[in-house]
């Protein structure tokens, strides 16, 4: 009895672990545009992103790393101490995109693969930032 009592426990405590942890899926987008490599490497950056840097300034939690201290101090000098979400998914996208967009370069300079899908799907490389942007915005996906 004991036995089952203990197994129902940690069933439980599993679920409640797997249901509150943060997970970021893949956009949907059509076949032919879609780069499996990027999405992922944007994905886990934000990832990362949001557990050190986004998170605290969301809620509003003093900072503690220099990631969040750049953001609050961004969030702040250019909204106040009033700031809501959508202004910290603002200062969010500025930050975070440009850094994230250097990985991509290097994956596509790298990856041959992906450089041969990014030269057929986009014009440039601009055209490419601005896609995966719009995608995955800080604005779109909270």
């Amino acid at each position: 009895m004991v036995k089952y009592l203990v197994l129902a426990l940690m069933s439980c405590i599993l679920f409640l672990a797997c249901s509150t942890s943060k997970t970021l899926r893949r956009a949907e987008q059509p076949k032919e545009i879609c780069i499996y490599e990027i999405d992922d490497l944007i994905l886990e950056s934000k990832l990362e992103y949001m557990e050190k840097c986004y998170a605290n300034v969301l809620a509003h939690k003093p900072p503690e790393s220099p990631c969040e201290f750049k953001m609050f101090d961004a969030v702040e000098r250019r909204y106040g101490l009033s700031y809501d979400a959508k202004n910290v998914h603002r200062v969010a996208d500025e930050l975070f995109f440009p850094v994230v967009f250097k990985k991509v370069h290097t994956l596509v300079k790298t990856d041959l693969s992906v450089r041969e899908r990014v030269r057929t799907r986009f014009k440039n490389s601009k055209q490419l930032e601005r896609y995966y942007l719009k995608l995955y915005s800080f604005h779109v996906h909270h």
